[in-house]
This record gives C-alpha cells, structure tokens and sequence, in this order.
C-alpha cells in the first residue's frame, strides 16, 4: 500500500536495501541538468505558480520507479493529475539529481515529494515513498496536491538524547520519532540520536533480549539511518559502520543479514574501498554455496554498483550463470545476465535473455524498456 512518509522497498536489490481521460495541459518538465539541486527547486517552484511543485526521484534500475513511470506517469491519468502544477524528475545517479535528492533528504527510490512555496518559504506538505498501484498512488498524490500546510515529522518533540532505560518501551518511541525526522527539517540531530545507538555496545546487547515486534522497529529506524548518512550526508564511512552494526546484530533475523551485507558493500565501494567491499561479499557467500537468493543478491550489487571494477564482470558472469542454471524460472537472474552481456558488447545474449526474463515476467516495464533499447541497438 502506497501512503505518505511510507518507505516501500524497491525490490531485492534494496533490501540491501514504499482520472479523466481528457487530453491533459502541458506540464512543466524538467529542462537540461542545471548547475545545482537548489536551482532545480527554485525554478520548479517558480514554474508551479500558485500550484504544487511534484518531484519525483528516480534510477533507471529501480524496477517500481519505472513501474511508475510505466502505470502512471506516462498515461493520461497521470498527466491529467498533474495538470496546473510543475513536474520534476530527477535521475538519483546523476549529480543534479543526487543534488536534488540529497537537498530534499530522499531515503528510497521512487519518492514523490511535492512542495509549495507558503509564506516566502519552500515547505514540504507530503511525499510518498515508494510504488505499489497506480490507484493507491494516484489517491495518495491527489490527497497531497491540495494540501497547503508543511508535513508534520513527528508527533512529539524530537529528544535531545536517549533515555537512560534500554527498554523497549522507552527506547523505541524517541527512535522512531528520529527515524521520521530524518527527512525534516531536524535530520541532523535526529542522526546524532540514532548514531548514539549504533555507537553504544549496551543498547546492543540490551536490544538483543527484546522481542520480535520490538526488534523489527529497531531494525527499521537503523536502516533508515544508513541510508540518510550514505545518501543526504555522503558518510559513507558512517553508513559502512551502521549496516556492519546491523548485519552483526544478534536480533537481525538470518533472512534480513543478506541486505545489510549488500548496504555495507555498498557504502564502502562509495567511499572508496572496492576491494574491502568485495571481501564483504565473499564473506557473505562462503558457505551459502547452495543459496540461490544470496548468489543472486551479489550479483545484483555487482551489476548495479560494480561492473566497472576489474573484479565485476566475471565474478556476475559466474554467478548469473550458475543461477539461472539453478533456477531457471528466476526472471530477475535472466535480466541481469543480459545486463552483464550489454555492458560487454554481446548485444545477441543481452537479448536472448531479456527475452526469457519478459517470457516469465511479461507485465515488468523495467523489462520492456531494456528490451526495446536493445533491440532498437540491434539495427
């Protein structure tokens, strides 16, 4: 379900990781990259007028982004919902829209943001995080698009330190209210609270004795943390630390270890540490040579984050074509087996298996976009 300030996963690779047919008025879209994050929002501001401005962050390997794009964006469903207001995609991968995104302290992929310039002011009135159906989502956005009044992060004031009892009780409320600020106004000091946590061997081992439910919540608020630090602070330092912390945990269900491994890769191959970030990797798989999901869980991270390093392409090349020997009904694995093969050229196999991926998911857009541009490179 798609609902305000939700975080919707995009799938596993982030688990590493939330009308009228008429013809619809122009909307605003956005024009080349200008210089910085703040231009794009000030002129998209500027363009809205009395209206909303709407930015949507985005990445071409996001499969709900292009869901997205695929079921609402681009039908004259979507256009006619955001007619009268200015619209602004941004592309999380590129520096603007990294600027873009970093400014607006976005946590997941695709976030819908929409802002108003309210007393001189920009002020946030809502976002959705995430993509689930095109009727939820246009519900939701409807519902933001005539709000004029800023978001509220949390319900109660933001603590200025962690309480003194490591019960859950006390603990998870002021966690969780950090965990909601830190796409506020407050984040940095929500960050501070949160990093308090993962710094603290006692809360730790106190944490490990809550129950299920209780443990879960903390998981969350933690996730959301390294996300903030490797995606608005650029610590990426920082974010390798709080998914080690994480993946160590003794709370962390085995099912959940995988992804903070692929976070903690992720945030070292970003800080400059690509061979640290591979033996994380390999010391994630050893001993789960029989585990399709985990086989497919690195090769994911390689062909997202690490196709340029000297150690990528052969290391997804095997164990692509291991899984998909394993598991040949797996449409993710064939997808990106033909990402492997594109980006070396072998333009034949991308799209023989671009094709098997389509053949077991033939509704993906993110296939059918792939499918199209290669075939189109085919000519």
């Amino acid at each position: 379900m798609v609902k305000p300030l939700l975080f919707t996963a995009c799938g596993l690779w982030l688990l590493a990781c939330g009308g009228a047919t008429a013809t619809a008025p122009a909307v605003a879209t956005s024009p080349a990259a200008p210089a910085s994050g703040q231009e794009v929002l000030e002129g998209g501001l500027a363009a809205a007028g009395a209206g909303a401005l709407v930015v949507v962050a985005s990445a071409d390997w996001c499969e709900p982004c292009n869901e997205l794009h695929h079921r609402f964006l681009d039908t004259d469903t979507g256009k006619q919902a955001l007619a009268g207001h200015a619209f602004r995609e941004v592309d999380v991968d590129t520096s603007a829209g990294g600027a873009v995104a970093a400014d607006l302290r976005i946590l997941g992929y695709p976030s819908t943001v929409v802002l108003r310039r309210i007393g001189g002011q920009r002020v946030e009135v809502g976002r959705i995080e995430g993509f689930d159906s095109a009727a939820e989502y246009s519900s939701t956005l409807k519902e933001l698009l005539i709000r004029t009044a800023p978001v509220a992060w949390c319900a109660q004031p933001l603590h200025a330190a962690l309480p003194a009892s490591h019960a859950p009780a006390e603990t998870l409320p002021v966690l969780r209210c950090a965990a909601e600020s830190l796409r506020g106004p407050d984040a940095q000091r929500a960050a501070v609270l949160l990093t308090g946590f993962v710094a603290d061997p006692v809360r730790w081992s106190a944490a490990a004795a809550w129950d299920d439910g209780a443990r879960t919540d903390l998981l969350a608020t933690l996730r959301l943390l390294g996300r903030y630090q490797t995606r608005v602070q650029r610590d990426h330092a920082a974010c390798a630390t709080t998914f080690g912390a994480i993946a160590t945990f003794a709370g962390t269900p085995e099912k959940s270890r995988g992804g903070m491994h692929y976070w903690r890769a992720r945030c070292l191959l970003r800080g400059g540490k690509p061979d640290v970030a591979q033996a994380e990797l390999r010391q994630y798989l050893a001993g789960r040579a029989a585990d399709a999901q985990a086989a497919e869980l690195v090769a994911d991270f390689i062909v997202h984050e690490a196709l340029a390093q000297p150690w990528g392409p052969a290391w997804a090349l095997e164990l692509l074509t291991g899984l998909v020997q394993q598991k040949p009904d797996d449409h993710w694995a064939h997808y990106l087996l033909g990402m492997v093969h594109a980006r070396a050229g072998r333009m034949d196999e991308a799209r023989a298996a671009i094709a098997k991926a389509l053949a077991l998911k033939p509704e993906s857009a993110i296939y059918l976009r792939h499918r199209d541009q290669w075939a189109a490179a085919g000519k």
